[in-house]
């Protein structure tokens, strides 16, 4: 909510991963805040791989004069590419936000792909796989 307040204007348009398609509830379905007060397109998986593509993610992107790119989900079982986020983020001239509260503590130990150097904002938490007390991270390169 804190990167979505501290960027965006009502009606701002959001890029996300479908909820459908593993991603998350924060990152623009209708019965959250953030699909009441944006504007929310979706991208998905394709069927036949089980994989982002990125192709279609970038001409999507393109089509939709986007504000904010939100990389991340809840059971997306495969790492996001964060270098091909931020580069379509840069050439539609919108943030890209990497949502990683499900693997934080993966990419603490060096397990996973780090978000931190291709993203505008990267927000985590401290209760799921780091084991701490519950409690979010947000992180920005400004």
């Amino acid at each position: 909510m804190g990167v979505y307040f501290a960027t965006l204007d009502p009606d701002d348009r959001i890029l996300s991963l479908s909820l459908s398609h593993d991603g998350h509830l924060s990152h623009g379905h209708s019965v959250n805040f953030s699909g009441q007060l944006y504007e929310v397109e979706q991208y998905e998986v394709d069927p036949e791989t089980g994989y982002i593509n990125y192709e279609d993610f970038a001409t999507l992107a393109q089509e939709f004069d986007l504000d904010l790119i939100v990389s991340g989900s809840s059971e997306y079982p495969r790492e996001f590419d964060f270098e091909r986020f931020i580069a379509v983020a840069e050439e539609v001239d919108a943030y890209h936000l990497a949502n990683i509260p499900h693997v934080t503590g993966l990419i603490a130990a060096g397990e996973h792909a780090n978000p931190v150097p291709h993203a505008d904002f990267v927000t985590g938490s401290t209760h799921k796989t780091i084991r701490s007390g519950h409690g979010g991270i947000i992180m920005c390169d400004e």
